[in-house]
């Protein structure tokens, strides 16, 4: 004759199953995150002074309204992205938002998806703005170009 298993034990069981299940996909999830979305930080590289310069003449442009200037170091695919038209919307942003641009801090270096990205916390008149470059680690060229500043936010949230 065959034993009747009581019912609490099986759900007991099934609950067990279900959170060892939920752990494991938890580990699994952050392991994850941990080594595939977050850039990685690394050291300045020995030609940081040629990034530097890089950053430095394209904010300047940026004051000086200088597309050809800004532009310079740019990948095709990044003049095709950031054209003329955009930059003017650009420098239009920022200047009503966060002012012209006044001084960098030395950037913090990650390496991210292929890419080289250097952080730069940047003063302008009005705020703080990060200002973030993505460079093709074999040319140096400009790949991405990001801004990001309380101001900014407050005017995309909008």
């Amino acid at each position: 004759m065959k034993k009747k298993v009581p019912m609490g034990l099986i759900i007991g069981i099934i609950a067990l199953v279900v959170i060892v299940i939920i752990i494991i996909a938890y580990f699994i999830g952050v392991s994850y995150r941990k080594t595939t979305s977050m850039p990685q930080e690394k050291e300045l590289p020995d030609n940081i002074n040629e990034i530097n310069l890089i950053a430095e003449g394209l904010l300047q442009a940026l004051n000086d309204d200088d597309y050809s200037f800004f532009s310079e170091d740019f990948s095709e695919e990044m003049k095709i992205a950031m054209d003329k038209s955009k930059f003017e919307e650009t420098k239009q942003l920022l200047d009503e938002t966060s002012g012209k641009y006044i001084s960098k801090e030395t950037p913090t270096r990650y390496e991210y998806q292929g890419y080289e990205m250097y952080r730069y916390i940047c003063s302008f008149e009005k705020e703080q703005v990060t200002v973030t470059l993505y460079l093709s680690p074999d040319s140096k060229l400009v790949e991405g170009l990001w801004f990001d500043s309380a101001n900014l936010k407050t005017v995309f949230q909008q």
